[in-house]
């Protein structure tokens, strides 16, 4: 199976109008543009085997920080692909190496959009902006087929993915928002757990004796109230058998006293 992936390159600038067009730099908009573009495909894993790029200076400076995050084996700077019509890329297409399973194409509108959108099946080709709408600047499309390059024809390829600077951008923003909850989360868990670190075995130990000890010198108030009840009835029970308390015991009482 055969994947081609479409790239428009980045926006350029036009602060130069005596600039050639072939000439014409990426704005600071298109250098954010081919950085967001190179993030996509590291975390897409799209690694092509084989660039065909446009000799334009902006298709140049949209490659650089692909290339640095994909690392293709071999890259063809392609003079013909400039600005032509999609007619004249298919001559190209057809002529790629079959070793190639994975090709990135970087190139200019219109030919660039006319050629996705006669690639694409009838069924796939809705994802497309339509002929005469906007396949903007950074823009990539991604197709794949079964069988050769040489022997790919129109509207025999699956479109799999569209996908905008927008798009891209907003996907690399969620993925770095959850990234960052996640490592907020493994950060606090470490916290607590060294929040929670068992006490050294000797100040355990001293704890445990010290808590022992006021456990018994201080009783709960329940214990303490029950002795006293107990004790005062086993004194009831004791003078109940004894018997009666007459005078004269109590006269011998007191002159016991009285003589020690």
């Amino acid at each position: 199976m055969k994947t081609l992936h479409l790239l428009r390159h980045a926006k350029s600038s036009w602060k130069d109008p005596g600039l050639n067009d072939h000439d014409r730099p990426l704005s600071k908009r298109g250098r954010e543009t081919a950085r967001a573009i190179a993030a996509y495909l590291r975390r897409a894993k799209i690694a092509p085997d084989l660039v065909i790029c446009s000799t334009a200076v902006r298709a140049r400076q949209t490659l650089d920080p692909i290339a640095k995050a994909t690392k293709p084996p071999k890259v063809i700077f392609e003079r013909e692909i400039y600005e032509v019509a999609h007619e004249k890329i298919w001559k190209h297409l057809r002529n790629l190496p079959e070793s190639a399973d994975c090709v990135l194409l970087i190139g200019h509108n219109p030919g660039l959009h006319d050629l996705a959108l006669v690639l694409a099946t009838a069924d796939s080709g809705d994802l497309l902006p339509p002929r005469g709408g906007k396949f903007p600047t950074g823009a990539m499309a991604s197709f794949r087929f079964d069988g050769a390059w040489k022997a790919v024809q129109p509207h025999s390829a699956v479109l799999f993915s569209y996908t905008s600077p927008k798009a891209m951008k907003k996907e690399g923003r969620s993925m770095t928002t959850e990234r960052t909850i996640k490592l907020v989360a493994k950060a606090g868990k470490k916290v607590s757990k060294a929040t929670a670190a068992p006490r050294p075995v000797g100040q355990a130990a001293k704890a445990k004796k010290i808590a022992g000890k006021a456990a018994l010198v201080t009783q709960p108030a329940k214990e303490t109230t029950k002795a006293n009840k107990t004790a005062t009835k086993t004194t009831v029970q004791r003078t109940a058998k004894a018997g009666p308390t007459t005078k004269a015991d109590v006269l011998s009482v007191t002159g016991s006293s009285a003589i020690r």
